[in-house]
C-alpha cells in the first residue's frame, strides 16, 4: 500500500481552492506544444509516454483524506486523433471544452495529454492539474519530450526516472511530521466565501478590489466562479519605447518587474483611495537542481506596498526593486492574502525547445477577481489580463491595463516626478470630464428680491399663491410682506445679528416673511415649530429677532394677515428695499455636523438667484402652478415658497402636516389644478402605491421632483405606467449648496436612477482624498465647485464643497450615487450624523455613552449609565432639532465587541431584534368575528413593518415606533385586505383594536377606489392563484395563506362586497374585464363555499387560461323558488337563528355583526340563484374537491359531491382533510396550503378517488 503524504505548502494553498471549488475547472494547467519536423505521431506518442513515466510528479495521486501518495506508472499512451480534415473551428471549441472539464480528483491521475494531428503539424495537448505541475513546469515539458522524441529517433531507448518531485515531498512530509503541525492544511477554511474574502487583504488600509467588487455584485462567489469564463485581453502600447524603458532600468538597476509593481500600486491606490496594495506575486521558487524538475514548486506570497506620494517616481521604482528582493528573500511577512495576482515572466529565460514552441493554456475559471501577467522577451511587453467577467467587464479590464502602460511611460519619461503628481487622466477622459460640467452661461443681474419688487409693481393683480381656497394677488401678498417688514425693522437688534428666526407654521406669512427679511437687508433662518421649547429658545439667541405665528397675530391686523390689506398702513413704502449685495446671505439653515452641534450653512443672494433662474428656465413649461407642502427646514422648500412670487407663478400651500397624507395631497392637486410638486423619494413610493390602488387622474400634473433621498427605478417605472404624460426629474443637492447641484430627466426605462449632470455654473467632479481628479467609471468623493456653493466652504481660492458622497461618473454621462463614506444617513430627506446625535447626547448625560444606529429609518439610542430611558427620550425631544431625537432609548448592561475591541454594531443591531421577537405578551382579541379577524391582520401586518416586533391588539402603534411614513404602508397593506383606514383616523386612534373598530365603519362598497380584485401579493409571475371567499367574507378570509406558492404564483382575491347586489354574471363579467388579469398565461381558480358559484362563472369564461378549479368545503346548493323569486334557506331564518346555526358550524363561540349577517344573506342568496338557473358549464381545466372530514355543511361529500356532475361533467380529484371543519381557509390555512402545494401545484399524486366524468 503506497505511503501517504502531507502537501507542500505549495500545494496546500491549491489543494484550498480545490476543496471551495470542487468540480470546476479552476486547478486546470496545460500548455499547447508545437514540435517543427516532428512528424511521426507514434513516435511522438510514445515520447509522451516515457515521459510521463519518468516524472515522478505523474505519479501522484490524491486520496480522500486530503493526503496525496505515488503510484509509479509503468505504461502511458496519449490518444491520437487525426484532425487533418476536421474544422478548425469546431476543433478549437472541443479541444477548448476538453480542457475546462475537471479532473476526477480523488485516485486517479491528474494529467492527461492529447496528441492533434493536424494538416501541416502535430500538436500536443497536456492538461495538468495544478497540485503536480505550475507555469514554469509546462515550459518545461516541450523541451523534454522534443528531447526524448530526438532520442527514440536515434534508437535510444532507456531513460533515467526522474524521482526528484517526490523526494521533495518526502523531505518535507518528514520536516512537516517533526514539527507535529500540518501547515496550510489548519487555516484551510470550509466555507466557499469565506476561501474567497480571504483571497483579498482584510487588514486596515487594505483590500481595496473588496470595495471594487462590493460596488459591482454581492452573489454568490462559489457560483461565480462556476460560471465565469476566462477572458485574455493582450494589448502593446505602440507608443512605448522597449529601447528606453530598458535604458532607463539599466540606468535606475532595477527590473522591469519593478517598473510593473510601481505603475501597478500607484494607479490602484489612487483610483481606489486607500495607502496600501496586497499583491499576490508569483515566485518560480526552484533551486539549481529542480530547474529541470516537473512538479508544482511556484509559490504564490503576498506582498504589502504602502506608497509614500511625496516621493520622485524613479525612486520609488527602485524601493519597489528593493522590496521585492527582500520577499524573494523571505523577509518580508506573507499575509495569505491578496487583492489580484501579479506574475512577471521573463519569457526568455524560461525552457523551450530547439524547434517548437509552447503556449500557457489558461484554464476557464479564476481563483481571484484578477490576475496580471507581464511577459517580457526581450524584445516586447505583453500585458495579458484575467478576471471574473461577472465581476469585471472587458471594457474595466482594458482600462486597468491601459492605466497601468500609462504609469509605466511616465515614471520612465519623468523620473523626477513626485508619484503623486503623475497623470492619472488621459487625454480623452480629460475631454470627457470637460464636456460633462455644467453650462457657465449665467450672470448675476438682480437678487430675487429686486425681482419680486419688480414682479410686484408690473403685475399687482396676478395671482401667485392659493391658501385654504383664498387666492392672493401680488397686492395682497406685497401688503403683508411690508407689513412685517416693517415689525422687523422696529423690533430687531441688528447690533447684535443681521439673522432674523423664522418660527412660523405653513400660511402666507412664511413665504412673506422671507421675502420682508430681505427688504430689511437681513438673511432669514428657519426653525421648525415642531423642535422644543428649549431648542427654539437657542437658536433665537443667535438672532436678531424670531418672528413666531404668535407675534405676528399680537402685531398684525387680521386684514393684514389674510392678505385684505394693501400694504400702505405701516408707513413702510411698498417698493422700498435695503441694498442687497450679491455675496451677502440670503437665507441660513443647521445640518448635521461632526463636532457635536449642528453646523450653520449660510447661502448668498447671487448663489440663491443662479439655482432660482435655472429652474425658472429649464422648467419653465411646468411651474405654472407649484403645491408647497415642505417643512421649511428642509432646504427644499426654498424654492417651493420663494420661485412662484419671484416669477409670476401660483403656488398653493398646504396645511402643516398635510405632507404626510396622500388623500389630502391628491385632494389638494385636483382641486387647485396643480402642475408640479415635490417629493421625497420614500414619501412618493406611498403615494404612488395609494395612487395605483384608487386610480388617482391629475390631468393638469405635468412635472414631479424628487431629491433628498436615493430614487428608486421601480417607482419611476410605475409612475410612468400611471401617468404617462407627467416628466419626473431627480435632482441631488446637500445642504451646503443652494439647493440642488444635478438633474436628470427620467424616462422610466432606467434600471438605476442617475443624479445627472450639473447644474449652471457648476463644476462637479469625482475625487479620491488626496484631491486627483477621478476618471469615469471609478467611484469617489463627489465634490461640488461653483456658483452654487455655500459661503465659506473654498479650496485654493475656488468656491468647492467635498460632500462626502460617494458617486461615479460612468461612461454615458451620468452621475450616480452610491452612498456616504461617513456614518451619516437620509431619514426622510433630512441629513443626519449619527456621530453627532451621540456626541450630543453624551453632552446631555454626562458619564454615560450612546450609540445610535439607524434602523428602520429611524435612530435608535443605545446607552450605558445611570439615566432611563425616559430620561433620554424627554431630554433629548428638549435639546435636539425633531429629526435628530432617538424614536427609541434602550439601556444596555454592556456594548457586543468584536475581535478587535471595538464596539460591533451588527451584533447591537442583531440583539435588539431578537429581542423584539422574543417579547413576551398576552393578548385577548374581540369575540367579535369581522373585528378579530382585522384585530389577528393588523397585529400581523405591524409586527411585519416593525422587522418581527411582538404587538398586541392595546399596542399604540407610534409608541411602537411607526412614523408618518410606517403609517402609510400600514394603511396601504390593510387595503389589501379589504380593511380600510384613513392617514388621519391611524394617526388620532392609533390602538389596534380602536382602528379595528373603527375599520368597521367603512366597507369595500363605500372605500374609495376599491379594486374588485385585490393583490395579496404581486411579484410578476406569469401564474396567477385567484380566490374567491365564503359567504360575507372579504380577502381578509385569506390572510394566512399569503404565503402560498411564493415565487411560483401570484395571489390574488375577490372582493365580493364591491359588486353590491349584481348578480354572479354580472360579477364575472366586470372581472374577466380587468386590464391587470389580461396578462396571465395561466390561472389557478380557488372557490371557498358559497364563493364557488362565482369560481364557476369564472372558469367557464377563462377558457384555456384556466389551469384548474378548486372548490373547497362546497357542494351544490340549489335555492328555493317561491311566488316567481329564488331563496336560499338562510333567508327564511331569523338572525338569531343565523347566528346560533353558524357558531355551531364552526363549533366555536363568536360573535356575527349586523355588516357581516348582511353580506352573508346576500352572497348566499346569489349563490343559490346562481345554482338554480346555470346548467353545465365547460371548462378546460382540471377540477380538484377539498373537504373537512368534519364539515357538517357537507357530510356525505363521498357520494354528494357527484352531484357537481350536473354543472361540471369533467373529472373531479377529490381530497379531505382529516378532523377538520368548515371555514378551511381561517381555521387550517397551514394545512390547506400545503395541500395544494403537494396535490394540486405539483400533481405528484391524486386524492382518494379520481372520477371520469
Amino acid at each position: 500500500m503506497p505511503e501517504n503524504y502531507n502537501l507542500t505548502p505549495e500545494q496546500g494553498k491549491i489543494w484550498q481552492i480545490q476543496k471551495a471549488w470542487n468540480g470546476t475547472d479552476i486547478c486546470n494547467v496545460g500548455g499547447i506544444l508545437r514540435l517543427s519536423g516532428k512528424e511521426d505521431a507514434d513516435i511522438l506518442a510514445r515520447a509522451v509516454g516515457i515521459y510521463v513515466q519518468t516524472q515522478s510528479a505523474f505519479w501522484l495521486r490524491m486520496n480522500r483524506h486530503g493526503k496525496q501518495y505515488f503510484e509509479q506508472i509503468f505504461s502511458y499512451e496519449p490518444e491520437i486523433y487525426d484532425c487533418r480534415k476536421s474544422d478548425r473551428e469546431e476543433m478549437a471549441s472541443a479541444v477548448q471544452q476538453w480542457m475546462c472539464e475537471p479532473f476526477h480528483i480523488y485516485d486517479e491521475h491528474l494529467f492527461e495529454f492529447r496528441i492533434l494531428c493536424l494538416r501541416d503539424e502535430n500538436v500536443v495537448y497536456g492538461k495538468f492539474h495544478h497540485l503536480i505541475a505550475d507555469s514554469y513546469a509546462i515550459s518545461l515539458v516541450v523541451k523534454i519530450i522534443e528531447k526524448i522524441y530526438e532520442d527514440l529517433e536515434k534508437g535510444i531507448e532507456t531513460f533515467e526516472t526522474d524521482r526528484r518531485f517526490l523526494e521533495k515531498v518526502e523531505r518535507m512530509d518528514t520536516a512537516c511530521k517533526e514539527n507535529k503541525t500540518e501547515k496550510e492544511e489548519q487555516n484551510v477554511p470550509d466555507e466557499k466565501q469565506k476561501v474567497f474574502s480571504d483571497k483579498r487583504v482584510q487588514i486596515p488600509d487594505a483590500g481595496i478590489l473588496a470595495g471594487w467588487l462590493t460596488e459591482k455584485k454581492q452573489d454568490n462567489i462559489a457560483e461565480i466562479v462556476k460560471i465565469a469564463a476566462e477572458k485574455r485581453i493582450s494589448w502593446y502600447h505602440k507608443r512605448f519605447d522597449y529601447k528606453e524603458l530598458n535604458a532607463f532600468c539599466r540606468k535606475r538597476r532595477i527590473s522591469v518587474e519593478s517598473l510593473l509593481y510601481a505603475a501597478l500600486t500607484i494607479g490602484l491606490c489612487r483610483l481606489k483611495n486607500c495607502n496600501t496594495l496586497s499583491i499576490g506575486r508569483n515566485l518560480i521558487n526552484r533551486g539549481a537542481e529542480e530547474r529541470n524538475v516537473i512538479g508544482m514548486y511556484v509559490d504564490t506570497k503576498s506582498i504589502l506596498l504602502e506608497p509614500d506620494f511625496t516621493v520622485q517616481a524613479g525612486q520609488y521604482a527602485a524601493q519597489i526593486k528593493k522590496e521585492l528582493a527582500l520577499q524573494a528573500a523571505g523577509k518580508r511577512k506573507d499575509y495569505g492574502k491578496f487583492d489580484l495576482v501579479v506574475s512577471y515572466r521573463p519569457v526568455r529565460y524560461l525552457p523551450s525547445p530547439k524547434d517548437g514552441s509552447c503556449t500557457e493554456y489558461m484554464a476557464g475559471s479564476v481563483e481571484v477577481p484578477l490576475k496580471l501577467f507581464l511577459n517580457d522577451d526581450g524584445k516586447d511587453l505583453e500585458l495579458i489580463i484575467r478576471y471574473q467577467k461577472d465581476i469585471f467587464t472587458k471594457e474595466e479590464a482594458e482600462r486597468l491595463i491601459r492605466r497601468v502602460v500609462f504609469l509605466m511611460h511616465q515614471i520612465v519619461s519623468y523620473p523626477e516626478t513626485k508619484i503623486g503628481d503623475l497623470q492619472l487622466l488621459e487625454e480623452k477622459e480629460k475631454q470627457q470630464i470637460a464636456e460633462f460640467q455644467g453650462e457657465m452661461c449665467w450672470k448675476y443681474r438682480e437678487s430675487l428680491a429686486e425681482r419680486y419688487l419688480r414682479m410686484a409693481e408690473t403685475y399687482p393683480e396676478r395671482e401667485i399663491l392659493i391658501w385654504h381656497g383664498e387666492h392672493w394677488t401680488y397686492r395682497h401678498f406685497h401688503g403683508l410682506v411690508t407689513a412685517i417688514a416693517g415689525l422687523i425693522k422696529k423690533h430687531a437688534d441688528f447690533a447684535k445679528s443681521r439673522i432674523i428666526g423664522l418660527c412660523l407654521k405653513r400660511s402666507p406669512s412664511l413665504p412673506a416673511s422671507m421675502y420682508a427679511v430681505w427688504l430689511c437687508g437681513c438673511a432669514y433662518l428657519p426653525i421648525s415649530i415642531y423642535d422644543a421649547k428649549i431648542r427654539k429658545e437657542k437658536l433665537a439667541g443667535q438672532c436678531a429677532m424670531m418672528l413666531t405665528d404668535a407675534f405676528l397675530e399680537s402685531y398684525l391686523m387680521e386684514e393684514e394677515l389674510l392678505g385684505k390689506s394693501s400694504g400702505t398702513q405701516t408707513g413702510y413704502s411698498s417698493l422700498e428695499c435695503c441694498k442687497i449685495c450679491p455675496e451677502d446671505a440670503a437665507y441660513q439653515m443647521y445640518t448635521s455636523g461632526t463636532s457635536g452641534e449642528p453646523k450653520a450653512v449660510q447661502i448668498s443672494h447671487r448663489s440663491l438667484s443662479c439655482r432660482l433662474e435655472w429652474m425658472e428656465d429649464t422648467l419653465q413649461e411646468y411651474t405654472q402652478v407649484i403645491l408647497q407642502k415642505t417643512r421649511n427646514t428642509f432646504d427644499v422648500s426654498n424654492w417651493e415658497l420663494l420661485l412662484p412670487p419671484a416669477f409670476g407663478r401660483v403656488e398653493v400651500l398646504t396645511d402643516d402636516k398635510m405632507e404626510a397624507s396622500p388623500e389630502e395631497i391628491a385632494g389638494i392637486m385636483q382641486k387647485e389644478h396643480v402642475t408640479m410638486l415635490h417629493f421625497v423619494p420614500s414619501m412618493f413610493e406611498q403615494f404612488l402605491s395609494m395612487a395605483e390602488r384608487r386610480k388617482w387622474k391629475f390631468p393638469d400634473l405635468a412635472c414631479i421632483i424628487l431629491s433628498g433621498e436615493a430614487a428608486k427605478a421601480e417607482d419611476i417605472r410605475r409612475a410612468k405606467t400611471l401617468w404617462s404624460e407627467v416628466e419626473i426629474f431627480n435632482l441631488y443637492g446637500p445642504t451646503e449648496c443652494t439647493i440642488d447641484v444635478s438633474f436628470y430627466r427620467c424616462s422610466g426605462k432606467e434600471s438605476e436612477i442617475p443624479i445627472g449632470r450639473p447644474l449652471w455654473n457648476t463644476n462637479l467632479t469625482i475625487q479620491n482624498d488626496r484631491g486627483d481628479v477621478l476618471p469615469p467609471d471609478e467611484m469617489g468623493e463627489l465634490v461640488i465647485r461653483g456658483e452654487l456653493t455655500g459661503i465659506g466652504y473654498k479650496e485654493n481660492g475656488i468656491p468647492s464643497y467635498r460632500t462626502g458622497d460617494l458617486a461615479v461618473l460612468k461612461q454615458d454621462g451620468y452621475l450616480y450615487y452610491l452612498g456616504r463614506k461617513d456614518r451619516q444617513v437620509k431619514i426622510r430627506g433630512m441629513r443626519v450624523n449619527l456621530s453627532e446625535v451621540e456626541k450630543s447626547l453624551e453632552q446631555l448625560f454626562t458619564g454615560s455613552r450612546h450609540i445610535v444606529l439607524c434602523i428602520r429609518e429611524q435612530l435608535v439610542d443605545f446607552f450605558e449609565g445611570n439615566v432611563t430611558e425616559e430620561e433620554v427620550r424627554g431630554k433629548a425631544a428638549e435639546q435636539l432639532p425633531y429629526y435628530e431625537v432617538p424614536s427609541e432609548a434602550v439601556r444596555v448592561e454592556h456594548f457586543p465587541l468584536g475581535k478587535h475591541g471595538k464596539i460591533d454594531s451588527r451584533e447591537l443591531k442583531r440583539q435588539y431584534l431578537e429581542k423584539k421577537k422574543k417579547r413576551t405578551v398576552r393578548r385577548k382579541l374581540s369575540g367579535d368575528w369581522e373585528i378579530r379577524r382585522k384585530e389577528e391582520i393588523m397585529i400581523h401586518l405591524a409586527e411585519k413593518l416593525l422587522d418581527g416586533g411582538t404587538v398586541t391588539e392595546k399596542d399604540n402603534l407610534l409608541d411602537l415606533g411607526m412614523d408618518s411614513l410606517d403609517i402609510l404602508r400600514f394603511q396601504a397593506e390593510c387595503e389589501r385586505y379589504g380593511i380600510f383606514l384613513e392617514y388621519a383616523g391611524i394617526c388620532a386612534h392609533p390602538v389596534i383594536r380602536q382602528l379595528a373598530q373603527q375599520s368597521m365603519k367603512v366597507t369595500a362598497a363605500d372605500a374609495v377606489g376599491q379594486e374588485a380584485v385585490t393583490f395579496l401579493r404581486m411579484e410578476q409571475k406569469k401564474v396567477l392563484f385567484l380566490m374567491i371567499p365564503f359567504a360575507g367574507g372579504s380577502p381578509a378570509a385569506f390572510w394566512r395563506m399569503q404565503d402560498l406558492l411564493t415565487g411560483r404564483a401570484d395571489l390574488a382575491a375577490v372582493a365580493p362586497a364591491v359588486f353590491g347586489e349584481k348578480s354572479i354574471e354580472e360579477m364575472a363579467g366586470e372581472i374577466m374585464q380587468l386590464e391587470v388579469l389580461q396578462k396571465y398565461q395561466k390561472i389557478y381558480l380557488l372557490g371557498d363555499c358559497a364563493g364557488s358559484a362565482l369560481a364557476l362563472e369564472l372558469a367557464g369564461r377563462m377558457k384555456e387560461k384556466l389551469e384548474r378549479l378548486i372548490l373547497c368545503e362546497a357542494l351544490p346548493y340549489e335555492g328555493i323558488s317561491m311566488g316567481g323569486s329564488v331563496f336560499s334557506i338562510w333567508d327564511l331564518l331569523p338572525d338569531q337563528a343565523v347566528r346560533i346555526l353558524l357558531q355551531k358550524i364552526r363549533k366555536k363561540q363568536f360573535q356575527v355583526g349586523d355588516g357581516f349577517l348582511e353580506s352573508f344573506r346576500r352572497d348566499v342568496r346569489k349563490s343559490a340563484v346562481y345554482i338554480k338557473k346555470r346548467k353545465k358549464i365547460c371548462i378546460q381545466g382540471k377540477v380538484t374537491l377539498i373537504f373537512g372530514s368534519e364539515d357538517p355543511l357537507t357530510a356525505g361529500y363521498r357520494k354528494k359531491y357527484k352531484k357537481w356532475r350536473t354543472w361540471l361533467p369533467v373529472s373531479y380529484h377529490v381530497h379531505n382533510l382529516g378532523g377538520k371543519k368548515h371555514f378551511l381557509t381561517e381555521d387550517a390555512p397551514g394545512e390547506l396550503m400545503k395541500l395544494i402545494e403537494t396535490q394540486v401545484w405539483r400533481k405528484e399524486q391524486y386524492g382518494e378517488q379520481n372520477i371520469q366524468g
